[in-house]
């Protein structure tokens, strides 16, 4: 026996691709901010008298080659085709990624006395986004050194940035529009 599933009203998936932009930009900035803490931990760990993370000496001369005409068709055909596949999967992320991760402020709440309401759940993410802003400027900002250490932070800034605007925005058409929480990620 097949199920038919029918798409949601177009309201619906736009207020909730929003909605995605905004998780897009908050899972972005916490990934980032835990690679780069990683990464910068890695040159306080010593294996075997070795630092793990070391400079390697940089490879002397560049490599020289020809390419054919056929080599050359080809790579214009495979950009061609990753860039299709690329902008078709940048598009269908977001309203995918707020679709996987609508249980978070859900659970969140759960976890607490506030009951699962459009704007607790808005409260949430805002919080989440908070979260990561404060967790990426005490391990990330560093105000003595230059500006171009600060750029991972200003990266994490942006995207958290974004983030809590896509999430006020989501918020506020659903708010107009009286969506129930529930169909809203």
């Amino acid at each position: 026996m097949s199920r038919i599933h029918k798409l949601p009203p177009a309201r619906v998936m736009i207020v909730n691709f929003i909605g995605g932009m905004g998780y897009y930009g908050l899972h972005f900035a916490w990934v980032l901010t835990l690679f780069l803490l990683s990464f910068s931990v890695l040159q306080y760990v010593v294996l075997n008298g070795e630092a793990v993370m070391y400079n390697a000496n940089p490879v002397s001369g560049p490599i020289v080659g020809s390419t054919g005409a056929t080599a050359e068709w080809l790579g214009v055909v495979v950009s061609v085709v990753s860039f299709a596949v690329v902008a078709v999967f940048l598009t269908l992320l977001p309203y995918w990624l707020g679709y996987v991760s609508r249980g978070i402020p859900r659970w969140i709440l759960r976890q607490t006395i506030w009951k699962p309401t459009l704007q607790s759940v808005h409260l949430t993410k805002q919080a989440c986004v908070a979260i990561v802003f404060f967790a990426s400027l005490i391990s990330l900002y560093s105000p003595q050194s230059a500006p171009l250490t600060n750029v991972p932070f200003l990266i994490t800034l942006g995207a958290c940035a974004i983030s809590s605007l896509s999430f006020v925005v989501q918020y506020k058409i659903a708010a107009f529009m009286k969506l129930h929480e529930r169909s809203v990620y």
